[in-house]
């Protein structure tokens, strides 16, 4: 793998730290169904995003605000996720601290390289095993809950909801640059491991418990006895958050263009205030809302790109399913998502103009 798909899976790791505490909180045991169907989604939203590279003209800067818009997200949930597992007294300044380090270092210049994202992959997966030999090993604890959650059919609301909550995560990791024949492995490895790790929690659990608080990763390891594995967690929640928030305002600031130092500055400032502005007004679980209705708005953006220059029936099924999901969302993910989607199209609308005229 080269470095964009390790560095993918990081950001990946840091949205699931939120994210499949939510999936079990809308579908319970169902939620390793939305799974699956949120990995066809993204494999459907990557084809979509072939296809408008592949225009030969059209309005660029339509997609290009919604991908600004969907980094920012994706520079926000680490950081969320960051404060909330280390610091949850402080989770809001912490989270801003990481917002404004990682925007030094992308003015300094720093990148993160193939070579240490490889070794931080590697520290993930070594504490995912850690973390299923913990869940596997000791038997759960009954609860008053364990009936209510080996029971009952989410409604069709909150199916579609944890469908959405589990798209953020996988839409972090794109298709292989290898052969056909190997092309899909880091993106079915990346729904496996999920799977897994959120099966492991629903058994130690259940889906009521896991649900509860956005940090319940750590609460697997408190229930289970395992306190002083909880280190392991904690230095696992910086491998990752850290170079996916770094990765997030690159990706971010990238189609705003910019080389040099005072370009990037005025580029991923920008990116960064809007990240702090998520941290400040919303908890973890509602950035992570407002990243699905980010990367369900960018599906829309593409579906309708791809309608406007030819008849494509996965475009249409897509437009459907994303215009769905964002139906169930929390008005307020709805009302962030179109503020800042404005913004970065208008942002990027105005750049490409400026350069036009140079």
């Amino acid at each position: 793998m080269n470095g964009t798909e390790v560095g993918s899976l990081l950001q990946m790791a840091a949205a699931a730290l939120v994210a499949l505490a939510a999936v079990s909180a809308a579908a319970g045991w169902y939620a390793l169904g939305a799974l699956v169907l949120a990995a066809l989604f993204t494999l459907g939203q990557n084809r979509l995003s072939r296809m408008v590279q592949e225009q030969p003209e059209g309005p660029r800067w339509f997609a290009d605000g919604a991908a600004v818009a969907v980094g920012v997200g994706r520079l926000a949930l680490p950081a969320a996720a960051f404060g909330v597992y280390l610091f949850p007294a402080h989770r809001v300044a912490a989270g801003l601290v990481l917002v404004a380090l990682v925007l030094a270092a992308d003015l300094l210049g720093i990148r993160n390289t193939t070579y240490h994202r490889r070794w931080l992959v590697g520290v993930m997966v070594a504490t995912t095993a850690v973390f299923l030999a913990v869940c596997l090993a000791i038997a759960p604890v009954p609860t008053m809950t364990t009936g209510h959650d080996a029971s009952g059919t989410p409604t069709l609301v909150a199916g579609l909801r944890a469908l959405g909550l589990a798209v953020v995560p996988l839409a972090a990791v794109p298709l292989g640059t290898g052969t056909r024949a190997t092309r899909y492995l880091p993106f079915v490895g990346a729904v496996i491991g999920l799977i897994v790790v959120t099966a492991a929690a629903l058994y130690q659990l259940g889906a009521t418990r896991f649900g509860l608080s956005p940090s319940s990763l750590r609460t697997v390891f408190v229930a289970a006895e395992a306190r002083t594995l909880l280190p392991v967690l904690m230095v696992t929640v910086v491998v990752v958050s850290v170079p996916a928030a770094l990765d997030g305002i690159q990706q971010a600031r990238l189609p705003l263009g910019g080389r040099r130092i005072l370009s990037r500055a005025l580029t991923a400032t920008p990116c960064a205030v809007f990240a702090c502005a998520l941290v400040v007004i919303l908890d973890p679980m509602e950035v992570l809302l407002s990243c699905a209705a980010l990367l369900l708005g960018h599906t829309l953006t593409l579906g309708v790109m791809v309608l406007l220059s030819r008849r494509s029936a996965l475009a249409v099924v897509m437009v459907v399913v994303a215009a769905g999901v964002l139906s169930t969302l929390p008005a307020f993910s709805l009302f962030t998502g179109v503020v800042l989607v404005t913004g970065t199209m208008c942002g990027v609308w105005l750049g490409q103009r400026t350069r036009s005229r140079h």
